[in-house]
């Protein structure tokens, strides 16, 4: 690790927020403050600042490791306006502590706008969705796809190089990549904004797609295949092509993955909202369908997350900066907490938990954006 940051919990009587974290209760990571919040019981407080100059900042992804720690990743998009790369993946230790250690794990090339992240357990290493944006430069200079950096040693590899396809669908644009838990401690679900299809005639005019990828922990090198075009009516049923699938969360009690989709305005917007994917018991690919959409309050929703204390599915909207909250059947449509920006999220587990649920792979939260 590198660059040791002294990063002071800004709310006071932080000390005592370790005592009072609630079953439920939710740790994020915020556009507007450049900062790890905590949201408990109606009250939005700070965790965990001091990352960097705002220029330099926009914290993503935040996941808790089995062995405690949290890494969160940053994806500054523009980029520094001196032209700088601030990408990086920090990790904390004692999120909770008065004081809180923050060091950095990895920043600069080959990182660009770090974007969704899941552990892997074996290696420990953060795989992570390197989604640079043509400011970053061009591919030869820039790892688009997926990587994977060690939490402790900070080494970077390339895990799968994106390219300009030659045919599609295709792995492109990969914005999340999830824990897949139907299949080995290896494999991950990879959401991607564009790829369905060769139409780039506007901004993420390309269909979405969805895939299962494949790790070889011998040197993090994935394989991925595809699990559903999103953009292909014909396969997904949907009355309209997906364009802008950005994060991805699952309940596995019920084999659902549950996806937010952000059209943009050139874009057809008709399936903006979250939608519903029900998955076959090994994990792949069932039926699709639009869960919920409010236009008004959340016309672009970003970081997704099923929370498993209150069988809950937790998003932010890019609009309107706010955190809601639905039941997996799309009912129960709430307001949790406003002006957050928030961007990834994490679930405080029950007292003693955290262990059995690294063990049992389950590690609840995360998503994020491009």
């Amino acid at each position: 690790m590198c660059n040791a940051l002294t990063c002071l919990a800004l709310v006071a009587g932080a000390a005592s927020i370790a005592n009072a974290a609630a079953v439920g209760n939710i740790v994020f990571t915020s556009k507007n403050t450049d900062a790890v919040m905590y949201y408990n019981n109606g009250v939005v407080s700070t965790l965990v600042s001091g990352f960097g100059s705002a220029d330099d900042i926009r914290l993503s992804e935040i996941l808790r490791a089995p062995s405690g720690e949290y890494y969160v990743g940053n994806g500054p998009f523009p980029i520094n306006p001196n032209g700088v790369n601030t990408s990086a993946v920090f990790r904390i230790d004692n999120v909770f502590a008065a004081v809180p250690a923050v060091n950095t794990v990895k920043s600069g090339f080959d990182m660009a706008n770090v974007s969704g992240m899941a552990w892997h357990n074996s290696t420990r290493n953060v795989v992570y969705a390197n989604n640079a944006q043509s400011e970053y430069g061009n591919d030869s200079q820039v790892h688009r796809g997926v990587r994977a950096v060690h939490g402790d040693t900070g080494v970077d590899v390339n895990s799968f190089q994106q390219t300009v396809p030659n045919s599609y669908p295709a792995v492109y644009t990969t914005n999340d990549v999830t824990a897949n838990p139907y299949a080995s401690a290896n494999d991950y679900y990879l959401t991607c904004i564009n790829g369905g299809n060769a139409d780039f005639s506007s901004s993420d005019a390309s269909w979405s797609s969805l895939w299962h990828y494949n790790v070889n922990p011998g040197d993090m090198t994935g394989t991925p295949s595809l699990m559903v075009n999103l953009g292909d009516t014909s396969a997904t049923g949907l009355s309209a092509p997906v364009t802008f699938a950005r994060s991805t969360t699952l309940k596995t009690s019920t084999n659902e993955m549950f996806i937010t989709n952000a059209a943009l305005s050139i874009q057809n917007q008709s399936l903006n909202g979250i939608l519903r994917v029900k998955l076959n018991n090994d994990g792949t690919f069932n039926s699709i369908s639009l869960l919920f959409q409010d236009m008004v309050n959340c016309p672009r929703p970003d970081a997704i997350e099923y929370n498993p204390f209150t069988d809950k599915i937790v998003f932010s909207d890019e609009v309107t900066d706010a955190i809601y909250q639905i039941n997996p059947d799309g009912t129960g449509f709430e307001l949790v907490a406003a002006n957050t920006g928030a961007r990834g999220f994490y679930f405080v587990p029950a007292p003693g938990a955290a262990a059995l649920a690294g063990l049992a792979g389950l590690a609840a939260a995360r998503r994020r954006r491009a």
